[in-house]
């Protein structure tokens, strides 16, 4: 069930007495604005959630601007959740506020639920030469944890 608070938007999954690991969701898990896997996400995560809580933070902003909706956003996560399968926890923000990452306010909304903190982040917008952005990298340093890119957690490339 998603459940609104302010301009952040949530579902949450079971979870174990295990650590968690966050992870954005656009052209980290999918492809930019589908549920399109990227590659090697499904067996990664898979393995990953042997042993860990999986949880994702994403910016859609795009429904303040009205460039889609919060429909079109939930069955985006949605078709992805089925498709992988697994229990993941989804947190996302919809304005330019405490909650849009860099800012933590989506983690502290999840601290406040789970009573958990995460292991490391993996995001796209690590502020390299190519990234759209740093946000990915600075809101896991605002969250005291380290920050990996899927590149390295997806393909081992680094």
């Amino acid at each position: 069930m998603w459940t609104p608070k302010d301009s952040c938007v949530y579902k949450l999954s079971t979870s174990l007495p295990r650590p968690f690991l966050g992870f954005d969701f656009d052209d980290t898990l999918v492809h930019l604005r589908t549920s399109k896997l990227r590659p090697n996400v499904k067996e990664t995560l898979t393995t990953l959630n042997k042993d860990f809580n999986l949880v994702i933070f994403s910016n859609q902003m795009g429904i303040q601007k009205n460039k889609t909706s919060h429909e079109k956003v939930r069955d985006t996560f949605d078709t992805f959740l089925e498709t992988i399968d697994l229990p993941i926890s989804v947190f996302y923000s919809t304005t330019a506020d405490k909650y849009r990452k860099p800012n933590i306010g989506m983690y502290s909304l999840f601290q406040q639920l789970f009573h958990e903190d995460m292991q490391w982040y993996c995001g796209d917008a690590c502020g390299r030469r190519r990234d759209f952005s740093n946000s990915d990298l600075y809101f896991a340093n605002n969250c005291g944890v380290q920050c990996r890119t899927p590149e390295n957690v997806f393909l081992s490339l680094e």
